[in-house]
């Protein structure tokens, strides 16, 4: 499963990407995000993948509208089951509902817009959990303060999260999960929760439940 963002605002498509993210590693979904600031061939190659997707889509971008994006979606690729989420600074929802192009919801970009983006994104979440889409691993609740460190692996889209318990492996970036859970790179491939360190040496680091990592 895929959540797929087009949003022409950098600013507003990093905050969104970010929000998705969080979202995704709290509920501890194995599920890539993929940001677009337009249209283009590689979006187009996902509209027609058969995956079912969450998308979020501005309803005006430069080029090829959110609007022109969902009626491609839902009347070319013939995609009725994935989800689509529009976002505008303007009301047009009136003008959506009458397409009948099968819309989520319509999101205003006011000063809720992030808290109403969360709820939605949650239930939209909930819809493919319910539809079998989705498989969170309910073994597991990713606690901040648990973490120990997240090392990438070496040719791989994966991550290990070590925490105090467990290790748990999630197919996101480094780069990503650094954003969302605040934590200090000291390696290109490796993440420390400073919280949990006794010691940090050039070789070493001692965490608080006496686990070592080699830095070497």
């Amino acid at each position: 499963m895929k959540v797929v963002i087009v949003e022409d605002k950098k600013e507003i498509n990093n905050k969104i990407n970010k929000l998705t993210n969080r979202i995704l590693i709290e509920k501890n979904y194995d599920s890539d995000v993929i940001s677009f600031l337009g249209y283009n061939e590689e979006l187009k190659k996902i509209l027609y993948s058969p995956e079912r997707k969450i998308y979020i889509l501005d309803i005006i971008l430069n080029d090829y509208s959110g609007h022109d994006i969902a009626r491609e979606i839902r009347e070319k690729a013939k995609d009725w089951d994935s989800i689509i989420i529009i976002s505008s600074a303007h009301n047009l929802k009136e003008t959506l509902i009458s397409e009948r192009l099968s819309i989520f919801t319509y999101l205003l970009k006011e000063k809720n817009f992030e808290e109403e983006l969360k709820e939605t994104i949650e239930s939209a979440l909930s819809i493919l959990e319910l539809k079998g889409v989705l498989t969170p691993n309910k073994e597991y609740k990713l606690i901040h303060d648990d973490i120990l460190y997240v090392k990438k692996e070496k040719n791989s889209k994966y991550c290990n999260i070590h925490t105090l318990k467990d290790i748990i492996r999630v197919r996101k970036s480094l780069k990503s999960i650094q954003q969302e859970l605040k934590l200090k790179k000291i390696k290109k491939y490796l993440l420390v929760n400073e919280k949990n360190i006794n010691f940090l040496k050039e070789e070493e680091i001692i965490f608080k439940n006496e686990e070592v990592l080699k830095l070497n």
